[in-house]
């Protein structure tokens, strides 16, 4: 989607949207929050949401409710769509805990659910200390009992890996595919 430089008012008609899975949700909730965060305002046409599964999802997951409709989230095969979690490690792992790995959806001892755990709350972390994302972290997710997946999707709008990494001078040079490799080798980082 592309907004012209002046534009401050957006209307989200949902009316061609045949599916719009965790990733999408979780996507548009931040591009919406970084959009009102430069000074835009967001309405959604909640009568366009004409497939009645989208809108029974957007509400289970809790992206109606943040939203401003008047229905309240439930337990289902959604992980809840969160923004309030930020940068309070508590929350995070609370989240991770109970909302996606804790709800019995993966047949896990304890241990590994918290290694795991302990593993993902890194990425939330990353944009705070590393992207220098303005608006924070979103995230989401879903449970797919059919193809017995379990998916967590985190949505941040900060400077992303690649130019992280080059702004160490001695990453200056690198490619974007050089400075990936160069992040997820576990002795790099570009915390000082």
């Amino acid at each position: 989607m592309q907004l012209p430089e002046d534009c401050l008012k957006v209307k989200v008609d949902f009316q061609h949207c045949k599916f719009l899975g965790h990733i999408g949700v979780t996507f548009l909730g931040g591009i919406v929050r970084l959009f009102e965060s430069r000074g835009g305002y967001v309405t959604f046409d909640w009568n366009t949401l004409v497939d009645e599964k989208i809108p029974m999802n957007l509400a289970q997951n809790g992206f109606l409710y943040e939203f401003g409709y008047d229905r309240k989230p439930w337990d289902g095969n959604s992980v809840p769509y969160g923004r309030d979690i930020q940068h309070d490690p508590i929350a995070i792992a609370d989240y991770l805990g109970h909302k996606w790995l804790g709800k019995g959806w993966v047949n896990i001892s304890p241990g590994l659910q918290n290694a795991i755990a302990g593993k993902v709350v890194a990425i939330y972390f990353n944009p705070f200390e590393h992207s220098h994302s303005p608006i924070g972290v979103f995230c989401g997710g879903q449970r797919y009992p059919e193809s017995a997946t379990l998916q967590l999707t985190v949505v941040d709008f900060g400077i992303g890996i690649p130019n992280s990494v080059r702004t160490l001078p001695e990453n200056v040079g690198m490619t974007a595919s050089k400075a990936l490799k160069w992040a997820f080798d576990p002795v790099n980082s570009t915390k000082q």
